[in-house]
C-alpha cells in the first residue's frame, strides 16, 4: 500500500537571472514498510524535493506545482498550520547537520520533549520518561544525564543520535533522513546506518534517505530514484539499479565508485569520473539536461527530454539511448 505519492512536482524559485528549474516534473512513491534512497550529485534538486514534500519552502520565494499525497491527502493544498502538525506528528525529520539542526541555547530534554508537547496528551512526568527511553533507543548511554545537556556537550555522533530520537518521538510512520550521515566520520556512519536500518525494522516506519553515498544506498534502501538537473532519470529496485543501471547518468555514478576488490584498480590507476558540469539551473540545455555530458547521446537527446520508459520490470528510466549490459 502506497504511503507516500509524489506526482509531477516542479520546484521554481525566481532570481535575478530568471526562474531557476529545483525540481521538475519529479514523480515517484514511497510504500509502507519500504526504503526509497534518492541519489544524484549536490545541486540535482533532493533536499529541494523534500523541502517541498515536508512543507518546508516558503511559498513567498517558491512556486510549486504538483501534488504530494501522504496517507491519501494533498500536502502542498494543506494550511501551514496542518502542515507543522503532519511534519511533527506523522513524518519524522533526520537533518543533515546535527550541529546546525539543534538549537544551541536550549537543552536537550527541552527539544526532544517538546514535539510530544505539541503533538500528544502525555503529562510533563511521562513526556521525560518517554525521552529517555528514546535516547536509550538510539543507544546514547546515561539518558536522564544527557537530557540537561546542551548540543555542543555531545560529540558529533552523539547529537545526531539525539536528531534521530526526535524524528522518532511521535512514532511517526515516514521517516525523511537528508544526509544523515554527511557530517560524520567513517566509523560514526556505520553505526548510525545499523542505528536507523535497525530503528526502521522494529518500528516498521518507512523511510525516505536522501544521499550521494551509493554505500548507504546498497545498505539501507528498497528502491532507488536518481535524479539530475533537477529530473528524475531512472527508479529501480536496488539490485536491479546496481546490477544493470539503466540511464547513463546512473552508469556514470556506479563507474566513479573505486572497488577495492577490482584488480583493475591498482593505487596509482586514475579514478573514473563523470566529464562535463552540472548544468546551470536557470539555463538549462534544450532536450535531456544530460546529453552535454552523455556518451550515448543521440540526436533525439538534443531535442526533446526523453519520457520515463520501462526497462525491466520495476526499472524505469528516461533515456533516448538507455544502456542494456550489465555492470562490470
Amino acid at each position: 500500500m502506497t504511503l507516500l505519492d509524489v506526482q509531477d512536482l516542479s520546484v521554481t524559485f525566481d532570481t535575478p537571472r530568471g526562474p531557476l528549474h529545483a525540481a521538475s516534473g519529479v514523480s515517484f512513491s514511497v510504500a509502507r514498510d519500504e526504503t526509497v534512497a534518492i541519489v544524484g550529485e549536490s545541486g540535482c534538486g533532493k533536499s529541494v524535493t523534500v523541502s517541498a514534500i515536508t512543507g518546508m519552502l516558503d511559498a513567498a520565494n517558491a512556486r510549486i506545482s504538483g501534488a504530494v499525497l501522504h496517507d491519501g491527502a494533498d500536502v502542498l493544498t494543506a494550511t501551514a498550520r496542518e502542515q507543522r502538525g503532519r511534519l511533527g506528528r506523522a513524518i519524522g525529520m533526520i537533518f543533515q547537520n546535527p550541529m546546525t539542526s539543534l538549537n544551541p541555547v536550549l537543552s536537550i530534554g527541552y527539544q526532544l520533549t517538546e514535539p510530544l508537547k505539541l503533538h500528544t496528551a502525555l503529562s510533563r512526568r511521562e513526556r521525560r520518561a518517554w525521552a529517555i527511553d528514546l535516547l536509550r533507543q538510539v543507544g546514547l548511554s546515561d539518558p536522564e544525564k544527557r537530557l540537561g545537556q546542551y548540543p555542543h556537550e555531545l560529540s558529533g555522533g552523539m547529537r545526531q543520535r539525539v536528531t534521530i530520537a526526535i524524528a522518532l518521538a511521535c512514532d511517526p510512520e515516514l521517516i525523511i533522513a537528508d544526509e544523515p550521515t554527511t557530517a560524520l566520520d567513517v566509523t560514526v556512519q556505520a553505526q548510525i546506518l545499523d542505528l536507523l536500518r535497525a530503528l526502521r525494522r522494529e518500528r516498521g516506519s518507512s523511510m525516505v534517505m536522501i544521499t550521494h553515498d551509493l554505500g548507504v544506498v546498497a545498505a539501507l534502501a528498497d528502491r532507488v530514484v536518481v535524479m539530475y538537473a533537477g529530473h528524475v532519470v531512472e527508479t529501480a529496485p536496488v539490485a536491479a539499479l546496481f546490477a544493470v543501471p539503466a540511464h547513463p547518468y546512473t552508469a556514470a555514478l556506479m563507474r566513479a565508485v573505486p572497488d577495492p576488490t577490482d584488480p583493475r584498480e591498482r593505487d596509482d590507476a586514475p579514478l573514473h569520473h563523470v566529464p562535463g558540469q552540472v548544468p546551470d539551473l536557470a539555463r538549462l540545455p534544450q532536450g535531456c539536461p544530460f546529453q552535454p555530458r552523455c556518451d550515448r547521446a543521440v540526436a533525439a537527446c538534443v531535442q526533446t527530454m526523453p519520457p520515463a520508459m520501462e526497462i525491466s520490470p520495476g526499472q524505469c528510466a528516461a533515456c533516448h539511448n538507455p544502456c542494456t549490459e550489465a555492470r562490470a
